[in-house]
């Protein structure tokens, strides 16, 4: 919540301060953005018209997705987390006055999805075929680490156009890819048993050629201001 009091306050401070500047009559097209939603963001951008404009702002997202999935004969609790990105978009307002708009760009972040193996209901686990008791493996843990640069649309409405100067508020809806991704796996006691090293590995390959594509959902209202 500081965060958002300080982007507010921020934003705020530089709507009066440019309204004073400038009298509130002639835009420059440069804006500052700020949002909150499945993560807190803030960015610059600058509208080449009434309905075209560009964005670069960075956001975190500390919201963890949580899930059971079961890969190759074992069933584990997925957890995701995006992180930080950095955003890079361009803004398309296909009808106008309406404050609808459509978005599309880049995404530059570091997302991964932590893995937890769960005992079979005989105490166990399957790893490449070859069976292990809880003893021998311990705890079974693993990531998989996605593309760092993903692909990105939206949808969003604003309360009026990013070319005319003032407050507005926004709000967005958007999709990113972040493709397969590598898994690794590892156990706890695996350390003097080379034969589930070699299978841990095995099984590790195998995940990463199942193509468990990520999609990351974000959403988020916000306000803007155009100098």
């Amino acid at each position: 919540m500081k965060n958002i009091f300080i982007a507010v306050a921020c934003l705020t401070t530089l709507s009066s301060a440019a309204v004073l500047a400038e009298g509130g009559t002639t835009g420059s097209g440069v804006f500052v953005y700020s949002k909150l939603g499945t993560g807190v963001g803030a960015g610059v951008g600058y509208a080449i018209d009434s309905q075209w404009a560009l964005r670069l702002g960075i956001k975190a997202e500390t919201n963890e997705f949580k899930t059971d999935r079961t890969l190759e004969e074992i069933e584990y609790e997925l957890k995701r987390k995006q992180g930080t990105a950095i955003e890079a978009l361009v803004d398309w307002y296909p009808i106008m006055g309406s404050g609808f708009r459509v978005s599309g760009g880049l995404l530059f972040a570091n997302p991964e999805t932590r893995l937890k193996g769960n005992r079979d209901s005989q105490g166990g686990y399957t790893i490449n075929g070859t069976r292990y008791s809880s003893a021998e493996v311990g705890d079974l843990r693993g990531k998989v680490e996605h593309n760092r640069v993903a692909p990105y649309l939206g949808l969003g409405w604003e309360s009026s156009p990013p070319s005319q100067p003032g407050l507005r508020f926004t709000s967005d809806v958007g999709v990113a890819y972040h493709g397969s991704g590598s898994a690794i796996l590892e156990a706890s006691r695996s350390g003097s048993n080379s034969n589930l090293r070699a299978d841990l590995r095995a099984e590790s390959d195998r995940l990463s050629l199942e193509k468990q594509d990520e999609f990351g959902l974000s959403m988020s209202i916000g306000a803007a201001y155009t100098f």
